[in-house]
């Protein structure tokens, strides 16, 4: 400190005496301050987590992978809620080679009001397979109320399995999990054994609809019931990305 204050020693007089002892002081606690800034602050790993670019695989991480630069987002977020009870669930949480069968819907979209009969079937035939099979509300503002009496109402709430196959996600996070962006929208997973799972097929439930306003007699095409069947098989799938069409997803931020 005396070596800063013999700095100003020239211009040294009265006032002036105390503004330099001033400055040298200021200026010693600045140094010593980021001297201790730069010894105490750590910078914390950050992931990419845009949502626009859904991952095509999808796993749980530990804490010693968060720090690598992956293409992976954690499975482990509660915010997915049983639609009954409003329990958290995991609905990736299977064992090894699992298949897990995800299709969003909503209460005011026609189309996937439409394919909800259908839908209904295919919970079925899921579930005699060891498909385990989730109707995903990702509404951001009903209530489980408004969502049970539309579930009630499309015979839903009585469906094969129907307390574990009917799930809120208001948060999203399933949404984000799959990268669906309307409803109907459908997604199968293959549990990897820790939470997470690869994603196997995306997209549109059959082929009612060929576009907005343009709804066919009667189906043809069965995607996702056939895709279920294919992934059964342990064969690939010839269109695991069909094109879903139906109302956007409204988003959670």
């Amino acid at each position: 400190m005396d070596r800063l204050i013999r700095t100003f020693e020239p211009h040294r007089s009265g006032v002036a005496e105390h503004w330099c002892r001033s400055i040298a002081l200021t200026s010693l606690l600045c140094v010593l301050g980021c001297s201790a800034d730069f010894r105490t602050t750590s910078v914390s790993p950050t992931t990419n987590t845009d949502s626009s670019v859904p991952a095509a695989v999808v796993s749980g991480a530990t804490e010693s992978e968060v720090s690598q630069p992956i293409t992976i987002a954690s499975a482990v977020d509660p915010s997915p809620q049983s639609l009954f009870d409003g329990t958290a669930v995991r609905a990736l949480a299977g064992p090894q080679g699992r298949l897990v069968t995800l299709v969003f819907v909503s209460t005011e979209c026609p189309i996937a009001n439409a394919m909800l009969p259908d839908l209904v079937e295919i919970a079925k035939h899921a579930s005699e397979r060891g498909v385990a099979f989730h109707l995903v509300y990702p509404s951001t503002w009903q209530t489980r109320e408004d969502l049970l009496a539309h579930a009630r109402e499309f015979g839903l709430s009585t469906a094969t399995n129907a307390r574990n196959m009917l799930l809120a996600d208001p948060s999203h996070t399933l949404v984000h999990l799959a990268g669906v962006t309307v409803v109907p929208e459908a997604a199968i997973f293959r549990c990897d054994g820790r939470g997470g799972g690869e994603l196997v097929y995306r997209g549109r439930v059959n082929d009612l609809y060929v576009g907005i306003g343009r709804r066919r007699p009667s189906i043809s095409s069965h995607d996702l019931r056939d895709a279920i069947d294919t992934c059964l098989a342990g064969q690939p799938l010839a269109q695991p990305f069909p094109k879903a069409v139906g109302c956007f997803i409204e988003s959670s931020r």
